[in-house]
């Protein structure tokens, strides 16, 4: 399964503050430390922000596409049985939706 670019962004910074947390060595804090941690903690805020934008993409599409399809069931007297044809044409469509 290939990992989305934020969710590789966000798993590479995981790594980098575990990293940075086991080699971390008492009375050594630098300026070069201080800033990698500051870093680290933007790109862990950013990543989360990003993944936040997309779930929230996401649950827009399934409310429109929901809205879209009962919209059309009430006023085209359509029966519920729609939602598998639909599913199923979408699917031929765009494979592995």
């Amino acid at each position: 399964m290939k990992l989305p670019d934020v969710a590789k962004k966000s798993l590479e910074n995981l790594l980098l503050n575990i990293l940075a947390i086991l080699f971390y060595k008492p009375g050594t804090m630098n300026k070069q430390y201080i800033r990698l941690i500051a870093d680290l903690k933007q790109n862990i805020v950013q990543s989360r922000c990003a993944a936040a934008r997309l779930a929230n993409k996401e649950q827009l599409l399934y409310f429109k596409t929901g809205k879209m399809i009962s919209q059309k069931i009430a006023s085209e007297k359509w029966g519920i049985k729609i939602v598998e044809q639909i599913a199923d044409d979408l699917q031929k469509q765009l494979p592995g939706l």
